[in-house]
């Protein structure tokens, strides 16, 4: 589908998958081989200037060929006040939370803003005229604050309290990020059969990435039951029904634990059959574990 825009110009609603944007391809010169998987060797680092991340993070975006993003990472990150950045990694860098659950690494947010701009890129959110998009579980928000930069609406659900064997509580560094780019966000947690939270608008795309919700935990917190198909169905015709407006797309990419088998759980032939029965398109952008659905209308997963 094509909409006009000023001066004329179509652009794609929801322009088709980019084979270059590949993110475990065209590493920049002299480092690992795509081979390898590896995302980048731009990684978090707080021991590096200010200015020296930039730096990496704009030849990161050229080698990816989406150079003109960097202005992007560039006005969110304009649109923050650097003591706030400062407060949070004085705040949660160091502690048991950051320590406990991996999380500081979302504090560098030249990095995920950078990273963030590849899903903006392969969804067409970078074109697109303004939508309403809902992430379920933004972990950092930084997908968020560059659809944001885009002029889109922006709302996430995302948990109100630990769950699982979470020995700690991550969720105030997640809150504090969401009030530093200033992100709605809705405490939710996503359970099998029963329907999201009722939202105060409707939106034309709904994603989710390195996301669990698909695995469920017991009261004790120390074993999960994952999605079968019946729930996937329910939540896909609940987002469907409630919470999309056309033409829509779902886009979501579930977590791969290498500690467990999340992925693997997800990754069912059987799950797959069901989602390619129902129009879903597989590894869009290169990750394993997506699935996309492009709706022109409503529509009945069955």
């Amino acid at each position: 589908m094509a909409e006009e825009i000023d001066e004329g110009q179509v652009v794609p609603t929801f322009p088709a998958p980019r084979a270059e944007y590949d993110i475990n391809r065209d590493l920049l010169p002299g480092t690992i081989a795509p081979a390898a998987r590896v995302p980048a060797p731009f990684f978090p680092n707080f021991n590096l200037p200010e200015n020296e991340r930039l730096e990496i993070a704009h030849r990161w975006l050229r080698a990816r060929r989406i150079p003109e993003q960097f202005e992007m990472v560039k006005m969110v990150l304009a649109a923050t006040e650097p003591s706030d950045h400062d407060r949070l990694l004085a705040k949660f860098g160091n502690s048991e939370i950051a320590a406990s659950v991996n999380a500081a690494k979302y504090l560098d947010t030249i990095y995920w803003l950078s990273r963030a701009t590849f899903p903006v890129t392969l969804l067409g959110l970078h074109l697109s005229p303004p939508r309403q998009v809902l992430d379920i579980g933004a972990g950092g928000y930084h997908f968020l604050a560059m659809c944001k930069a885009h002029q889109h609406g922006v709302t996430t659900v995302d948990l109100a309290e630990p769950v699982g064997n979470d020995t700690v509580n991550p969720l105030p560094m997640y809150a504090a990020l969401a009030e530093l780019f200033g992100i709605p966000r809705h405490g939710h947690c996503v359970r099998r059969q029963q329907p999201l939270l009722t939202l105060p608008n409707k939106f034309h795309v709904i994603t989710s990435f390195l996301a669990m919700f698909n695995r469920e935990w017991d009261s004790a917190g120390t074993d999960a039951e994952y999605f079968d198909i019946d729930d996937w169905r329910f939540f896909l015709n609940d987002l469907a029904d409630n919470q999309l407006m056309y033409p829509a797309l779902i886009h979501l990419e579930m977590n791969a634990l290498t500690e467990g088998d999340a992925l693997t759980k997800y990754d069912a032939p059987d799950i797959w059959a069901f989602f390619e029965r129902n129009g879903g398109v597989r590894g869009r952008g290169g990750a394993k574990g997506a699935i996309t659905f492009e709706l022109p209308e409503h529509r009945r997963f069955v």
